[in-house]
């Protein structure tokens, strides 16, 4: 027989950070500000009321709406109680092009930091390269300091020094392990711990080695089973096998085909990263025009990534998605309350 299921935790207040970063799209960044710092006080969720932004949100393109990029720092305790920073990266923001453009640029380039422990054959896709590239340009408007120049002095003058956790959903799922390794590569003695949710596979072989290498002790990253932007672009062909319920639409198998074939024929080899976390999700059973596409769209959800991590739907609703439900067959899982 087994045990109950565990929740970590330290897992539960990264995935709040990650859907806290979604706060306030479109609206100007002193609006997303105030509704992230509202939520952080929030003191039924995981953050507990024991986190605040301390840089950021900071945006791309800087002053102007809707932005592509976004990142903000928050400063609190871990599940251990020890001081911690998280590093957050939101996700893609679906009415925007240029933020989906990013998922789609796939060919594989070098990284855009340098690193000496960087194996010289590690590449990554040229969307998640520009993402960080937009993410490093960012400036918080109200301290004036990018988020290297604001990292840099907050660990100088912390004491005890801070763990730090880089964090993101979706797009931010899978340029997290990037910007993990960039944290990395300027305090490597500080611990830094991952978070990626929902993530596709950021490169190649040499950088999914690179990235278990630097973080094995802990999952490479956290998905839902039957969330299909995981197996974007490693395991493509798998999509079309997906849930055996709604038929995958001949659009999306025709799309697979040639993402296949341009992958293929540019000899862009993906690899996805060893030891993943994996939840265990349920169907939402939806039928009709359009049933494919918004199974899709509920299995990528980032509330649902927070109920699959055990938070309480009532804390969820409460905190984040008042009118959110988890599919009818899923109920509560073991231990959320």
């Amino acid at each position: 027989m087994s045990g109950p299921i565990i929740f970590e935790v330290d897992v539960q207040i990264a995935i709040t950070l990650a859907s806290i970063g979604y706060l306030g799209e479109g609206a100007p960044t002193d609006e997303k500000y105030q509704l992230m710092s509202a939520a952080l006080r929030q003191p039924d969720l995981p953050t507990g009321g024991r986190w605040r932004i301390v840089w950021g949100p900071a945006e791309w393109p800087m002053g102007t709406e809707p932005s592509t990029s976004l990142w903000y720092i928050a400063a609190g305790l871990d599940a251990q109680g020890d001081s911690a920073l998280g590093v957050v990266i939101r996700g893609t923001q679906m009415s925007v092009w240029e933020s989906k453009k990013l998922d789609l640029e796939l060919e594989l380039v070098p990284i855009l930091f340098a690193d000496p422990t960087a194996p010289a054959d590690v590449r990554v896709a040229q969307g998640f390269a520009k993402e960080i590239q937009n993410l490093l340009a960012a400036v918080d408007l109200r301290s004036g300091l990018s988020g290297e120049q604001f990292l840099r002095q907050y660990v100088s003058t912390s004491s005890p020094p801070p763990k730090v956790k880089v964090i993101g959903h979706s797009l931010g799922g899978a340029t997290s392990p990037i910007l993990s390794l960039w944290v990395k590569s300027l305090f490597p003695d500080l611990e830094v711990r991952p978070f990626p949710f929902g993530g596709q596979s950021p490169g190649n072989r040499a950088f999914a080695d690179w990235y278990a290498n630097a973080f094995a002790p802990w999952p490479s990253r956290y998905i839902n089973r039957l969330d299909v932007t995981w197996m974007m672009f490693a395991e493509l062909a798998q999509i079309k096998a997906m849930w055996g319920g709604p038929d995958c639409p001949e659009w999306v198998k025709l799309l697979i085909d040639g993402v296949e074939e341009l992958l293929r024929f540019e000899q862009l080899c993906y690899a996805s990263t060893a030891g993943p976390h994996i939840f265990e999700g349920a169907l939402y059973d939806l039928s009709g025009d359009g049933a494919w596409e918004m199974e899709a769209r509920a299995q990528h959800e980032h509330l649902y990534y927070m109920f699959l991590s055990g938070i309480p739907l009532q804390v969820i609703r409460n905190g984040l998605g008042p009118k959110w439900s988890p599919p009818p067959k899923l109920g509560q899982p073991p231990g959320g309350g």
